[in-house]
């Protein structure tokens, strides 16, 4: 079944026919089914289907596949705790936010960017200042909707970190450094 996704996976590449691409996701999800995976071959799998879902809620922004994307990352994230997939399932809780409006989704979004930020500390510190950005965003988000002045403390804090950790005279970090500017002006509100 992996094998027949990936062949799929590599037409849709090719041809980018949303045809291949829900052929590959229903071979996967299929895959997903099967008992004796290996750790990492299951987490491999997780990784393709979650990507694939990705690009299919991209394609077609319907909230079915968002949800069926969070319950792969929830998946991927139990068998693998990587900075990187603790991002990007922290990007997908803000969109299913934006979708429903639940608060819920935005408070987990902020615990699992927080979390990928400690853990990027610790492990994988060429991906800080990217994870960072998202954890700042997301506070932002979250105080743009609750005006919980923690959030917006924690956001200013963390917006300082990246500027400190973005390269001197880049436009990454006159970027970082008009985004905390802009951040620390809702103080004044």
């Amino acid at each position: 079944l992996h094998n027949t996704a990936t062949d799929y996976l590599h037409r849709y590449g090719r041809t980018a026919d949303l045809a291949d691409l829900g052929q590959a996701l229903r071979h996967m999800s299929n895959a997903t089914e099967l008992d004796g995976l290996e750790l990492e071959q299951a987490t491999a799998l997780y990784e393709a289907f979650t990507k694939a879902l990705r690009d299919m809620y991209r394609r077609n922004e319907s909230l079915n596949t968002l949800n069926r994307l969070i319950e792969a990352q929830r998946v991927l994230i139990s068998l693998q705790r990587e900075p990187a997939h603790l991002g990007m399932f922290g990007d997908d809780l803000v969109l299913l936010f934006l979708h429903t409006g639940a608060l819920q989704y935005l408070d987990e979004a902020a615990e699992i960017s927080r979390a990928a930020v400690d853990l990027a500390r610790a492990t994988d510190p060429d991906n800080l200042l990217a994870l960072l950005t998202r954890h700042g965003y997301t506070l932002q988000a979250r105080y743009a909707m609750s005006g919980n002045q923690v959030d917006l403390d924690a956001a200013i804090a963390i917006g300082r970190e990246a500027v400190a950790l973005a390269p001197l005279r880049s436009r990454l970090r006159e970027e970082l450094q008009a985004d905390l500017a802009n951040t620390m002006a809702l103080r004044e509100q």
